[in-house]
């Protein structure tokens, strides 16, 4: 099975509550609801596609037998309860909330006590009583005896009512905290549904958030053995835990496929090191332990090949059009970069392996199609290259490919904040980058057919609308819709899918995601001086000059600007003039989305933020407004560079390490980092604004204030870096210490910190601004700037009223009420309340990340889908199921229904939506038409209807 399988997500607290009780211990955590029945609520996370899954299908069958399976399927979905996520958010507390509302003692659980009162009690192993269970903020007739009561609750008495209620007054004792838990679970395991789990794996993505895969240990020892790949690493053992538990985690990446690769195909050679020197604004690590930044010239090496391959047209198969590859593999992560290898051995006369300049098994010149380096083969830092090859998987995972980005069919990029913020653009500047879009959401209200463009090349403008594996998404129903003659566009559910993608998309601006010509490339180093490396001619020097990239996506000769993510300061843009290159051409076979980059004597990867080559990759534009303005101040700007190296790790392979690793790791700051970063670069441009002068002449009183961005930009790489690198770095104490230095430069008298504006912007739309502690101020800098632009903008508004009934449009020509079937209809309704009502329950839950939000969300409206999908439903009952949705009694659940009932698996809408006409005009580019969309112009154009075969 290609699926992904849904796994249980707890949190280490209840694991250890429920492992704990004083009563009924053995089974442990329930992954049921008290009927027994599995509750599927608690499987919110997936284990992706992925060479670790293919492998645990293959050992569970052989551990289980017929006694037990791996996973069990319902509703159409694959589950499995043998691999648990488990998080440390929270801390167990001598009474711990286990409902709403209520607390239940450390030691007791909730299911073996009735709460009628308000309270439960029972008697401790001295036979005295205790309290062990209480609801607060509840009225109940009767009280607890307050000797029983700890001092964090109270009980107030409401004379009127003659009713009790309990409050939580004080803070509850903390018993364990999430560190102590997270060592608990890694040295102890736990049980849940009576089986023994220990500690599996993690991924780095994983470990910055804390989160942990456990196992049934049942099945540990056979994956522990796969995953170390013929090493034998024991516990006790001396050894880089860090890097070693990022590596074993490599299979765990989703894949979309797999590819055949034999040992006989690869050629290992080495790395190379360019070294030089070169004036940048330098973060090393001072005699006191403390970070310190200054401008120097400095030794700088680049790792030039550091994380690619190079890969044989022939191996690449299905994807001989793709530019390139991401490759997994045990121990193994590399982009392999489309080559004509066996070409270039052809040219240069190599027809022997005696000829090649690196290791390999291969006894024929032609088996050579795969040339690597040890930075991709993470095994070479414990054991061989022999070993490995014995031990790897015959097939690499495809974790993706290079692709066009999903706006205007690939022509576009969108822009972020953190770029814009570095660059000095005037009001006037930023009026004219935002205001194709601003034109763009005009069309959207008020032309059809600009709609319908939009959605046909499925824009992926992160407007918020919700996609997933199930379920057909909204921009695909109503471009269905707008494609037949049925005045869908004058409902109110068309009206209200306009509003609000429109709306946001004018959000998405203001967060800085404005659309520029551009694309995301994919970064490759030095290529052909790889391919000479291989044959033993590689000098040294390049191909590409310094200050050069290639690229087939733009015109030669002329200039690009790059930004990699993070992208933090100013320093972290590139301007590269792109050129061409018949021998790069000639080579490899790349895309638009592939730039070729030299980093012989070129700071480039330290530019752009630590970048390497194991598919990072690179936003590039030729936007002349951006390039201009960046030129301005390219040359006053030096890069940030680090000058810190991880030291020879001392840990040991033991659960207490690891323990210790992972609690460390998962204390991530890059959030915190990235806000402070943009905070002072608004502070930089805002006081050269003010000044009235150029950076030129401002440079010294605002290059303390860059120097500390550019250390923050260091910092982030070292966030990023340590869940498989640990550095001498306590970047929780830089960043206080940072911001004790302008604590008095950004409060203001009330003792509000001051903010940027857009930067309290981006927070109310995840929910944390803080007004009562935080001061949103419009700063001079690019960001705030360009929310004036768009906040004096006010779009085209379209008609919003005298609606046209949905149900209208789906009444059958031959429409007879005596076959409508109303128990269905009752039935449906009642469904779709239970799953908005839930829905609703969980958008307004605390506790639950947006991820987790979503992810239940999304699986309510699926399973919604699946109970109606067991009715047979006619063309009478459908539309009169719409007619009773277009009551205002069931407007709550109205629109999520009516794109639920468009998933219906007899496609009875669709079938109805024929009895009319295709519309028959479309927008096409037309160097002479009215329509002027995002610099290109459009006109309306008659179809053939087969055009529009949805």
């Amino acid at each position: 099975m290609r699926g992904n399988l849904y796994i249980p997500s707890i949190d280490a607290k209840d694991l250890y509550l429920a492992n704990n009780y004083i009563k009924n211990v053995p089974y442990g955590y329930k992954l049921t609801k008290r009927d027994g029945t599995d509750n599927f609520r608690k499987y919110i996370n997936s284990f992706d596609y992925s060479l670790d899954l293919i492998e645990l299908r293959e050992v569970a069958k052989s551990v289980y037998g017929k006694k037990d399976s791996l996973s069990f399927i319902s509703k159409g979905k694959e589950y499995s309860s043998k691999v648990i996520n488990v998080t440390f958010k929270y801390a167990v507390k001598e009474f711990n909330k286990t409902a709403k509302n209520t607390y239940v003692k450390n030691g007791y659980n909730l299911r073996d006590y009735s709460l009628e009162n308000g309270y439960a009690t029972d008697t401790d192993e001295d036979g005295i009583e205790i309290l062990v269970a209480i609801k607060v903020d509840e009225p109940f007739y009767n009280s607890v005896d307050n000797v029983l009561l700890p001092s964090f609750f109270s009980c107030t008495y409401d004379k009127e009512n003659m009713t009790y209620t309990y409050k939580l007054t004080g803070s509850i004792k903390t018993v364990m905290s999430a560190k102590d838990l997270r060592k608990w679970c890694y040295e102890n395991g736990f049980i849940c549904n009576g089986i023994n789990y220990c500690r599996f794996k993690r991924s780095s993505g994983s470990a910055r958030v804390g989160k942990c895969l456990f196992i049934d240990r049942r099945l540990y020892p056979d994956m522990h053995k796969s995953e170390q790949c013929g090493l034998d690493v024991k516990n006790g053992d001396e050894l880089d835990i860090a890097a070693f538990e990022a590596y074993i985690s490599l299979p765990t990446s989703s894949i979309i496929d797999t590819i055949n690769i034999k040992p006989e195909n690869f050629l290992v050679v080495d790395d190379w090191e360019s070294v030089f020197y070169e004036g940048a604004v330098c973060t090393d690590l001072g005699e006191d332990g403390w970070l310190k930044t200054e401008e120097k010239n400095m030794r700088i090496s680049n790792s030039i090949w550091d994380g690619q391959s190079l890969i044989d047209i022939y191996l690449m198969d299905k994807y001989s059009d793709k530019g390139m590859l991401l490759l997994r593999n045990k121990f193994f992560k590399s982009c392999c970069f489309n080559t004509n290898i066996q070409k270039f051995f052809a040219d240069n006369n190599i027809t022997d392996v005696s000829q090649l300049n690196g290791q390999t098994i291969a006894t024929d010149i032609s088996d050579i199609k795969l040339i690597t380096t040890p930075s991709s083969i993470k095994y070479f830092k414990f054991g061989k290259l022999e070993d490995w090859f014995e031990n790897i998987y015959p097939y690499f995972g495809v974790v993706k490919y290079d692709k066009d980005t999903h706006y205007f069919n690939g022509r576009m990029v969108q822009a972020h904040y953190q770029l814009l913020n570095t660059l000095q653009l005037s009001k006037e500047e930023l009026q004219e980058v935002v205001q194709d879009g601003l034109d763009y959401i005009n069309l959207l209200n008020t032309d059809v057919d600009v709609m319908r463009y939009h959605l046909k090349f499925k824009e992926d403008d992160n407007c918020e609308i919700e996609t997933d594996n199930v379920m057909k998404d909204k921009n695909e129903i109503i471009y269905k819709l707008l494609n037949y003659d049925c005045n869908f566009n004058q409902t109110k559910i068309y009206y209200d899918f306009k509003k609000d993608l429109c709306r946001s998309y004018v959000k998405n601006m203001k967060k800085g995601h404005i659309l520029l010509d551009g694309t995301y490339a994919t970064l490759l180093g030095n290529p052909y001086e790889m391919l000479l490396q291989s044959i033993g001619r590689f000098d040294g020097t390049s191909i590409l000059e310094i200050g050069t990239v290639h690229n087939t996506r733009y015109e030669y000769d002329t200039t690009i600007l790059g930004s990699r993510s993070p992208h933090v300061t100013i320093g972290n843009i590139l301007l590269t003039k792109n050129v061409a290159s018949e021998t790069i051409d000639k080579y490899f076979n790349l895309t638009p989305n592939i730039i070729c980059i030299n980093a012989i004597n070129e700071n480039i990867l330290e530019r752009l933020s630590g970048a390497d080559y194991d598919s990072d990759s690179l936003l590039i534009t030729n936007n002349k407004i951006l390039i201009e303005s960046a030129q301005k101040n390219y040359k006053f700007f030096k890069v940030p560079t680090r000058n810190i190296n991880p030291p020879k790790s001392k840990r040991h392979y033991t659960t207490e390490d690891l323990a210790d690793l992972d609690d460390k790791t998962s204390n991530n700051k890059i959030g915190e980092i990235v806000n402070l970063s943009q905070e002072l670069n608004s502070l930089l441009w805002d006081m050269i604004a003010k000044s009235g002068e150029s950076v030129e002449n401002q440079y010294e009183y605002i290059k303390e204030i860059y120097y500390d961005v550019c250390q923050l930009d260091v910092m982030s790489n070292i966030e990023i870096d340590k869940a498989k690198k640990e550095y001498p770095v306590d970047n929780t104490a830089e960043l206080k210490r940072m911001r004790k230095k302008y604590e008095k430069l950004l409060t203001m008298t009330d003792g509000r910190k001051k903010m940027p504006f857009f930067l309290g912007f981006i927070a109310d739309t995840k929910n944390y601004k803080n007004v009562n502690r935080k001061d949103y101020q419009k700063y001079d800098t690019s960001m705030d700037l360009l929310h004036t632009c768009i906040g004096n903008k006010r779009s085209s508004k379209s008609k919003g009223n005298d609606f046209l009934p949905l149900a209208e449009i789906f009444k059958p020509v031959d429409f007879d009420k005596n076959k409508v079937v109303k128990s269905q209809i009752t039935k449906i309704i009642e469904m779709a309340e239970n799953t908005y009502a839930y829905n609703q329950m969980i958008a307004q839950n605390s506790c639950l990340t947006s991820e987790e939000k979503h992810t239940h969300i999304v699986k309510s409206k699926e399973d919604l889908l699946y109970e109606i999908n067991k009715m047979k439903i006619s063309e009478h009952t459908m539309y009169r199921l719409l007619w009773n949705l277009d009551l205002q009694k069931n407007s709550a659940i109205k629109n999520m229904l009516f794109y639920v009932l468009f998933n219906y698996k007899n496609d009875v809408l669709t079938g109805i939506l024929e009895q009319y006409d295709r519309i028959n005009t479309f927008l096409i580019e037309d160097k002479e038409g009215e329509i002027i969309i995002y610099n290109r112009r459009f006109t309306k154009k008659k179809s053939p209807k087969a055009l529009f075969e949805c």
